[in-house]
């Protein structure tokens, strides 16, 4: 369990990936994916590229 100290920025980055997340960036990982040419089987390599979203939807695409 984290520190109670911790605890609050830990709640801050759950409501930023459930409610900001979707909104503002989820519409972009797949016309991003489709602009790098992400097929099934390729491999992807997300470094420090944010929340996560668009590495989300490559595991999705690529299997």
């Amino acid at each position: 369990m984290p520190s109670p100290e911790l605890q609050p920025q830990i709640d801050a980055a759950r409501a930023y990936e459930a409610l900001h997340v979707p909104a503002l960036f989820g519409d972009w990982a797949a016309p991003v994916l489709d602009a790098a040419g992400v097929r099934a089987g390729d491999r992807v390599l997300d470094l420090a590229c944010g929340t996560g979203v668009v590495a989300r939807e490559a595991v999705a695409r690529v299997g």
